[in-house]
């Protein structure tokens, strides 16, 4: 048995990583480290703080520390992220889910209503959008598509975890062999690469390093070019009436807007998100 207190070693490791965290995100990724190395809560890490340290839990905690100094992110070590109250699988072929998309999906999920519903998340990733989505309406019908395999058998996995059924298919939106003579959609859904390559030398260490760079980065010489083929996509697979979500860039508000425009979709409206920053675009076909 350790002769050091629970409380120590997690005061310990706040210690090391604030070198590259912020002091309250620090603190978080400690508790996230708790709670997967000794299975307690928060308010029951409170309750055994002053216990000593199992034995059986230092090699694992040893490890997830060594790796955090790397600078790899929590989310990928321990394998698991949560999105909108579930839990994903992570690892370095799929992005870590951000609360600003849980912002977009809480958006579709209260702007339309319960009945059958075709709809299409494009870019999915993790799987994050359209397994949340799936899980508060059951009775939709979604589906979702990537261009990279390996996001898709993690996507795949994550509609297992969270026991619902999603279609995916893969499909590179540039040149999209998908959904040619099928049905329309209601609704389309994305949260495509925006940040523009010049932006990476401003970015964390744990996010340029670790993360996919194929699902971050657009060249800043059309940083809106995902925006363009979504916007044409959507002209022909949405019904009349359908609606566009997509997550942007806090400084690509307009641009977006001017392409849905451009691209005869009306009512397009930019929202902003809960830090008052340009987030989501929507607009409708009619």
């Amino acid at each position: 048995m350790s002769k050091t207190t629970i409380q120590s070693y997690f005061n310990s490791l706040v210690e090391d990583i604030s070198c590259m965290y912020p002091k309250h995100e620090a603190v978080s990724i400690a508790y996230v480290v708790v709670e997967h190395v000794l299975n307690y809560s928060k308010f029951k890490y409170t309750e055994h703080r002053n216990e000593l340290f199992p034995q059986s839990a230092l090699e694992l905690w040893n490890k997830i520390l060594t790796e955090l100094l790397t600078g790899k992110p929590i989310q990928y070590i321990i394998g698991i992220a949560p999105f909108y109250g579930l839990n994903f699988e992570v690892n370095s072929s799929v992005l870590i889910p951000r609360p600003e998309t849980e912002e977009l999906v809480d958006l579709v999920l209260n702007k339309n209503t319960n009945e059958l519903i075709r709809v299409l998340d494009i870019g999915t990733g993790s799987g994050c959008i359209p397994v949340s989505l799936k899980v508060h309406r059951n009775n939709w019908e979604v589906f979702a598509t990537d261009i990279s395999e390996e996001a898709l058998l993690t996507a795949k996995r994550n509609a297992v975890l969270n026991k619902v059924k999603i279609d995916f298919y893969q499909d590179d939106i540039f040149n999209s062999k998908a959904f040619q003579n099928s049905d329309k959609f209601n609704v389309i859904i994305s949260n495509p690469p925006y940040i523009p390559l010049s932006e990476k030398k401003k970015m964390h260490k744990n996010v340029v390093d670790f993360e996919p760079q194929i699902a971050l980065f657009n060249p800043d010489a059309d940083a809106v070019k995902y925006y363009r083929a979504i916007s044409s996509y959507a002209k022909l697979l949405l019904i009349k009436g359908g609606k566009i979500y997509v997550e942007i860039h806090e400084n690509y508000g307009n641009e977006v807007a001017e392409i849905f425009k451009t691209a005869g979709l009306k009512n397009v409206e930019i929202i902003h998100d809960i830090n008052s920053k340009p987030r989501i675009v929507k607009a409708i076909l009619l």
